[in-house]
Formats: C-alpha cells, structure tokens, sequence
C-alpha cells in the first residue's frame, strides 16, 4: 500500500479509478471555486475508494492516497512531512482494513476481522496512545453492529485485553441506551424481525453505523426506509454542494433547535468530509458565503412567515461574486435545513442520546467538537439514576370540549391555566416587534440557554413567537396560493432533484397504515381525523392555512395536552428537554408518541420548504421583472 501525495485539483485517488472534479468531496476545488479548501484532515473510508478525516488525528495540511492494491507493509510516505513514523503506518492500515468489514459478505468480513485485531494486539502493546484513536470505534461496533461476526470479534477481543486495559488504566464506558425515555421498548440492533433487520444492515454497510435515531425509527419501517432513502440523496449524493458544507449546514440548522444529538453528530461528520475544524469554533471563521446564510437559517427556524425575496436576493446577488450562492446550491441548502429541523424535532421529542464513541471523540477534542450538553445532563443523570419517566393522566373528553377558535391560530385558549402557560413559555427571551434580522435595532434574544451550541449562532439570534394573525407586517399564506403539490414540487425538482423522495415521505407519513392511536379519542374509532387535526395544526401554527380544511375539526378532536405537545414539537422542540412532563403526559406508547411526532415534525418541514420556495419564486419574478 503506497501513500502519495493527491495533487490541489484533478486529482486520482489511486485504487478506485476515480478522479476528484472540482467540486467533489469537499476540499478539492478549483481556485475559482466559491468554496475554500480545506486540506486538514484524511483517512479512508469504510469502501477502501475515497478519503476522510481521520478522527481526531491531525496529520497536517497535505492529503495522501493508499493504493490498496499492494502489500499493507510497503508504505511509502514522504519523508518530508511524515518521516518514517510507525504509527501513522499502522493507522493507515487499521483504517482501510476498517473500511473493508463494510460488507455483505461474511467470508470477506471474518478474513479482515482477524487481520485487524492482530493489527490491534500489536498497537494496543507497543502505541498505547494510537490504539485509543480505534478504541471508541471498538467499544462502539463490540455493541451495535447488526452483523453478530463483527460484533462477537470485537467483543472477544476487548474481553481477552480486559487485564491488559486495567494496567493502562482504561476505563471502558457504560454502553448509552437509545433512549432516555424508552429504554427497553426499541428494537434491538440485532433483531430477526423482517423488514427492520434487513434494513439495519442495508443502513450500516451505507452509513458506516446503525444510528440511535434510526433504532428508533424502526417502529414504521415504511416511513424509515422513506427517510434513509431521501437522506442518502440529500447527504451523500452527487449533488451541487460539497460533503463538508452539506454537514455545517446540517450544524446550522440543528444548532437552532438546539439539538446536540445532530449537532455532535455532524461535527464528526463535517471532520470526515475534510472540513476545517476553525470553522467549529466560530461561525466568525466562515467563508463570507456561508456566514451570508445565517440569517435566513434563523429565519427558517423560528418564524419562516419572515421570509422575503430580498433574503434570496443577499444570497444569489450579494457583491462579492465569490459570496454568490447558486440557485441550485441555495435549494439543496434549503433542502438540508428544513431536514435537520425535522430529524433534530424527533431526536428530541424521542429523547435519542448520542452514540457514545462520537461522545468520546468529542470529549477527545473540545477545542473544537461540542460537548456541552446543556440541559440534557441532567436527563442523562435522572436516567443513570432510576428516576424513570412517569406517564401522566390519560386525555379526557372533558378536556376537548370548549375550545374556542383562537387555539387554532397558535394563541393561548381563555381558559388554559396559568401554570400550562408559563410551562409553554419556559426559556422563552425577550422577542423583537418584528425581527428582521438585517436591522440594527433589532431586539435579539439572550444566548445564555444556548449552552455550546451559541458558537453557530453568529449575530443572527431569533427564537420561536407566535404568528399574529392581525400582524400588518405579514399575513396568513393560504395554501392554495402556492402548494407543495404543484410549485413547490416543481421548483425543487428543476433545481436540485429528489422532489419525488421527500414528497413520498410527507405521503406515507400521513397514510401509515395499522398504528392504533385510537386510545387518543375516546369515541374515535376512523384515525383519520386525528391525522388531519395534528399535521393541519402543525401547518396553522407557521401560519398556513388550507381553505378548504374545518379548522373546527381540530378543536372537537385535539386536547389540551395534545395541543400543547404538538406547539412545543413545531415551535419549540427545544424546550422539550427541560419539560419532561410534555412527553410523558400522555398514556400512550412510545411507539404511538412517535407517530403523532412524525405527523407534526413532517408538517412542519413542508412548511418551512413551501416558504422557502415561496421566497425563490417571488425573487425570480421579481428579477425577471426588473424590479
């Protein structure tokens, strides 16, 4: 196996007989690339064709090539720069052997397991310190692998070394529970159930892991294998954005609902794709473009209603070209946040705790991943100390009778109690008139309950506030103006692709068959009007409005509670953390919690895409106008 230098441009990743373009795989573009490079980090990959950050490794600012065709024990390195270091050597050979157990083919997988953990024996004796570059990775696949082989075999080997970890003094972490909420309730990652057992493997060769997200959304396999499908597209396709912006701006967007599951995640991620790790320190050292998109990040998040064609003419049209974001650039973009907001809703209603090795890497390098985990300590505490979620009082009839119609626009009904209205308003901060982000009187919101995650702000800050029906600054956007169905669908797919993929997911979302949440209703026995009442009230809430929907239909079916619930997973899913009490006071099971937050979280999404696309269509007519 030869290590050589890859050239700035054009350059062929030996073995694979692929040539890196010039907006391919992060870092390797043109001069007259909009995009900077970002020579940090490298590695290999779980398929043995392509380069990555190598955890938390720094190998300086020169990108290297392995010719996995010869021997592991050739390696040519430029003296130059790595010397005749061993350790890099060996960590080259750990990481494309990793990278071929991502297979289906049992043989192949036990011949380069047993290379590998010799490979590790002799680390683990000789380089202590490269042998806990591997070691969170290790302990990760010893448990969540949905292959046993692989699982078993590591499993093996961290027992045999168990006395050899006591003399280093490593202490090996408690595996993390997929859940905070529902420990014993989700599948197991070793599961024989059909299809969810064949998914799990398809996800891990794809992905590299079997997410805790993903566990949990195995309850509806339908909708998952929907899911992964779009995410692929949107993540790991071809597409006009490179790898490394795709996932800081996966950062962006979950940073605004404050979601350190995807957050952490995408950091590790964003290393992997080769991007600069400055960048995680401050939004301060971004390339110009990307600092131009923080604004209507914020925007997107809390009040999408804001939005005008003058935020995508700052960003198409700004002065200096090298800023300029393309149309197709710009509706992947819109594409990435609008999914992260709705993974980040779920993660968070769902209680999903992080996968404890990237916890591990994190902890490894806080001089730029996250590791604050802000509120959820707590949880995490509560759960290692027994203090189990209880589940609350069932919805009564009672409390779904008299709702008058100002519920429906997202105020406070007259006879909601005090106490649920300062519960709904927790960690809420002083709210602006009218928050345009570009004003320089504009009243932003504090950043103390931010925790780590303020670092991705920038000046930018807004928070969730209710739409104003009698605003004069904006008004109810009817559906019937401009839908999904028809512009919207058009738009995405001229521009970008994939339309069909997430227009699948907002289908089989709201068909899903054979979820019995009739218990909800005590004289329900059709699931479809609670379908409709909870995504038409998610929509109502960003200030949508379908004419042709009773909006009735949603106070003589949705409670209280329910109401509540579903405000907080639209608006606020951020203050579901601190509020146990808005997920548990339901007597439902997660399974049938997390059907109703799919509803909501997949409405929400198709809100924020039909303003952002709203706001392109109004642009392009504007433009096209001389206006």
């Amino acid at each position: 196996m030869n290590i050589r230098y890859l050239e700035d441009e054009g350059a062929e990743i030996k073995g694979s007989n692929r040539h890196i373009d010039s907006d391919e795989a992060g870092q390797m573009v043109s001069p007259s690339s909009s995009w900077e490079k970002n020579y940090t980090y490298c590695g290999y990959d779980r398929n043995g064709d392509d380069f990555y950050g190598a955890d938390s490794l720094n190998l300086g600012h020169s990108t290297v090539t392995l010719d996995e065709e010869e021997d592991d024990s050739a390696i040519d390195v430029n003296s130059e720069v790595w010397g005749s270091d061993s350790s890099l050597r060996r960590y080259f050979s750990i990481q494309n052997q990793w990278g071929k157990l991502y297979t289906s083919e049992k043989v192949s997988r036990k011949i380069m397991l047993d290379s590998m953990i010799k490979l590790l024996n002799t680390i683990l004796e000789s380089d202590l310190d490269l042998f806990m570059q591997f070691l969170p990775k290790i302990l990760y696949f010893s448990v969540e692998s949905p292959f046993s082989d692989i699982e078993h075999a590591l499993k093996e080997f961290l027992e045999v070394k168990g006395e050899v970890f006591k003399r280093a003094n490593i202490l090996i972490p408690e595996v993390s529970k997929p859940s905070r909420y529902f420990e014993d309730q989700i599948l197991p990652i070793e599961t024989t159930i059909e299809p969810q057992a064949s998914v799990f493997k398809e996800v891990f060769l794809t992905a590299g892991r079997v997410t805790h997200l993903d566990r949990i959304l195995a309850w509806y396999p339908t909708y998952w294998v929907d899911s992964v499908a779009s995410f692929n597209y949107i993540m790991r396709a071809d597409g006009p954005l490179p790898h490394y912006i795709r996932n800081y701006i996966a950062i962006l967007a979950s940073s605004q609902f404050r979601c350190y599951y995807l957050v952490m995640q995408q950091e590790q991620e964003f290393l992997n794709n080769r991007g600069s790790p400055e960048w995680l320190k401050s939004t301060e050292n971004l390339p110009p473009k990307l600092r131009n998109l923080l604004e209507v990040n914020a925007i997107l998040a809390h009040q999408p209603w804001l939005i005008e064609p003058r935020h995508i003419t700052n960003l198409i049209c700004p002065e200096a070209p090298v800023s300029r974001w393309s149309m197709a650039e710009l509706v992947h973009a819109f594409v990435i946040m609008a999914t992260f907001r709705t993974l980040s809703i779920i993660a968070l209603a769902m209680g999903v705790n992080l996968e404890f090795d990237l916890l591990m890497n994190a902890k490894a390098n806080p001089e730029y991943l996250t590791v604050e985990p802000g509120p959820e300590a707590e949880i995490a505490d509560d759960q290692q100390n027994g203090r189990a979620c209880q589940l609350a009082q069932d919805l009564s009839s009672s409390e779904r009778k008299g709702l008058g119609p100002e519920a429906v626009d997202g105020t406070t009904p007259s006879h909601y109690s005090e106490e649920h209205r300062v519960a709904s308003q927790k960690g809420s901060v002083e709210k602006s008139k009218r928050p345009d982000a570009g004003s320089s009187n504009e009243s932003k919101p504090s950043q103390e309950n931010w925790g780590g995650l303020k670092k991705y702000l920038g000046s930018h800050t807004m928070e969730y506030r209710d739409f104003d029906v009698h605003s004069k600054d904006y008004s109810i956007f009817h559906i019937q103006d401009y839908n999904w169905e028809e512009q919207g669908y058009e738009l995405l797919q001229h521009y970008y692709g994939g339309a069909s993929l997430l227009d699948k997911q907002f289908t089989t979302v709201a068909e899903l068959k054979d979820q019995p949440i009739d218990e909800l209703l005590d004289d329900c026995a059709d699931l479809a009007p609670i379908r409709r009442s909870v995504w038409h009230y998610a929509q109502r809430l960003q200030g949508l409005l379908q004419d042709d929907y009773n909006y009735a239909e949603v106070n003589s079916v949705m409670g209280i509670r329910l109401k509540t619930f579903v405000k907080h997973l639209v608006c606020m899913p951020y203050n579901l953390i601190e509020q146990k009490e808005l997920i548990c006071n339901f007597n439902l099971s997660p399974k049938k919690k997390c059907y109703l937050v799919l509803l909501a979280a997949e409405a929400r999404k198709k809100s924020e895409l039909i303003y952002a696309f709203h706001a392109i269509t109004k642009n392009m007519a504007l433009r096209e106008g001389g206006i």
